[in-house]
């Protein structure tokens, strides 16, 4: 499924997040690095592969959020475009259960995403909203916090939030930075979404200037150590030291 190729900018982030908490606590430099570039290399494919999927098909994931983040999203007027799982993710990493379900804003401005993403030793809901513009550029406004620990594309305007954020305060902001973003871009207008066609369109755009950000690197000294936890940070040097010899060699 397409259609939710656009979700691939944070899932991708939790991919390689995860990934790479899981190869530094092995201290296995040469190792890690390897799988580290081989993993960053699928990751950042120019096309994923997708399949539609119930939320209720994974128990692992809180029923209640998707429910609740649904009803109130369908009170604002958004539509519920259905669910979907990333299997290219999935293969690369099955012990990241994520089920995504996407809606659009009434005017077509907004395309939000909530999904739970459950790893070993990880938990995260989130709420990720992003709007593309007539220039090629997109905004995003997330609680994906995580993912701020990794460079983007200076096409693709983040602004992250904390996880406990009240979800009105992120989609108010959201709306703020859209603004601004037009008020600092005079003639740029956003691009609507009228269905899967769209979102699908949307997607690929914004999978393109990901892979073009990504093509030839892996992932660098600065965002291994922004991605360490306490108590990693030797590992992390290690990692990003190998990384460097493995691309002289």
């Amino acid at each position: 499924m397409d259609a939710t190729h656009r979700l691939l900018t944070k899932l991708t982030i939790w991919g390689i997040i995860l990934l790479v908490l899981y190869v530094i606590r092995r201290v296995a430099f040469r190792g890690a690095a390897l799988k580290i570039s081989k993993q960053m290399q699928k990751t950042y494919a120019p096309k994923h592969e997708w399949r539609e999927v119930k939320a209720s098909d994974f128990p692992e994931l809180d029923q209640e959020f998707y429910s609740e983040m649904t009803q109130w999203l369908e009170s604002l007027g958004y539509r519920n475009f259905g669910d979907a799982e990333n299997v290219t993710l999935k293969e690369i990493n099955p012990n990241m259960k994520h089920c995504l379900r996407y809606h659009i804003s009434p005017d077509g401005s907004i395309d939000a995403a909530i999904y739970h993403v459950v790893a070993p030793n990880h938990n995260s809901k989130i709420f990720d909203i992003m709007t593309e513009f007539s220039n090629g550029e997109f905004v995003e406004t997330s609680n994906a916090t995580e993912a701020s620990k990794m460079d983007s594309p200076p096409q693709i305007h983040h602004k992250f939030f904390l996880q406990s954020t009240p979800y009105d305060e992120i989609l108010d902001a959201h709306a703020k930075s859209v603004a601004e973003y037009q008020t600092t871009h005079p003639g740029v207008s956003v691009v609507i979404i009228k269905g899967k066609e769209d979102i699908r369109a949307s997607g690929d755009r914004q999978q393109a200037i990901k892979s073009a950000f990504r093509a030839g690197r892996t992932v660098s000294r600065q965002e291994l150590a922004r991605i360490a936890k306490p108590g990693q940070e030797e590992a992390a040097r290690g990692v990003a030291d190998e990384i460097e010899r493995q691309k002289k060699s």
